[in-house]
């Protein structure tokens, strides 16, 4: 914790910014609460020293939200990530915690706290990330009914498939049947294989972006093990990192391949993975070859927007 102040008083010291967007990811990081209340508190005393903005993200099972997090929160901009895991029956049969020796679900305790975070934070957002397959895409309606409580421009849907799934094996007419109805009561549902992030490439390739371990090891992409093989570097005391120059040029020197350039959809294109072409030595990896049509992919965005509008002028 100490080396990750010193780290942004030094980046701070080199190049002053105006934005520090500050994320806890795990694992599950609100097991611990008490660090995670001090190190915000300890840099939300830098932003006010140095001048920038911060903004506080939790990606989080949604099962611990203790009142001391949601006070140290207050007056600081903040978003969380919060998964359920298809309705309550479905999501209880996986999602379980034992209490006294009995196996007890956790779905209501997440919409609880979802409730929590909203009704204490003025400027928060939530957004309700359903993990997907066939199974759980069926009754997943009563999901939405039951989320009917949340401020449409606070709370969204964000919707990912189980990575164990095949794609091929997904039912399209479950999926966009689940996001007419979500859309009908008034929810935004981002899809990520369709979704339109206007121009923003993948976190793990912005210069700036560090992921810093428990023990200090340091990575670029959340999505694969953290092991020593994916490690990009090390934090060092002083909060200087000590990066493998050699991966992290290998990361920054990727280029959009000349069959992407061809695409009549580049201009709005989410991006590609930067991650996959590393690792499949500059292979082009496109979410529209086999799953998704370009139809589909117009469609899902004009259909967001629109809802979009309507739900931030309302």
């Amino acid at each position: 914790m100490d080396s990750i102040i010193n780290h942004i008083k030094y980046k701070f010291s080199v190049e002053p910014f105006d934005f520090l967007n500050l994320k806890f990811f795990g694992g599950e990081p609100i097991l611990r609460p008490k660090i995670i209340v001090e190190l915000v508190s300890n840099i939300k005393a830098l932003a006010v020293e140095y001048g920038f903005k911060l903004h506080v993200h939790f990606t989080t099972n949604g099962t611990i939200i203790p009142e001391s997090l949601l006070q140290v929160l207050q007056e600081c901009d903040s978003s969380f990530q919060i998964t359920i895991d298809g309705n309550q029956s479905s999501h209880d049969s996986t999602r379980i915690r034992k209490v006294t020796g009995k196996e007890n679900g956790t779905y209501h305790i997440i919409l609880n706290n979802i409730s929590r975070i909203c009704a204490q934070l003025e400027q928060t957002s939530v957004i309700v990330r359903i993990n997907f397959s066939n199974e759980t895409l069926n009754g997943l309606n009563s999901l939405i009914d039951d989320l009917d409580f949340c401020d449409r421009k606070k709370v969204s849907i964000s919707l990912h498939k189980v990575w164990q799934v095949d794609s091929n094996s997904i039912d399209k007419s479950l999926l966009f049947n689940f996001i007419s109805y979500a859309n009908s009561r008034r929810f935004l549902v981002n899809f990520m294989i369709l979704k339109n992030h206007k121009g923003c490439i993948c976190y793990a390739d912005r210069y700036n972006q560090a992921v810093i371990n428990y023990d200090g090891k340091v990575y670029k992409c959340t999505a694969r093990d953290f092991n020593d093989d994916n490690s990009e570097g090390s934090l060092c005391e002083e909060g200087f990192i000590d990066w493998r120059t050699d991966r992290l040029m290998d990361r920054m020197s990727i280029r959009i391949t000349e069959n992407c350039k061809k695409c009549k959809l580049l201009p709005s294109c989410p991006g590609i993975c930067s991650q996959n072409r590393l690792e499949k030595k500059g292979q082009t990896l496109c979410a529209l070859d086999d799953d998704f049509t370009e139809e589909d992919y117009i469609i899902h965005n004009f259909n967001y927007k629109i809802l979009k509008t309507k739900i931030e002028t309302s």
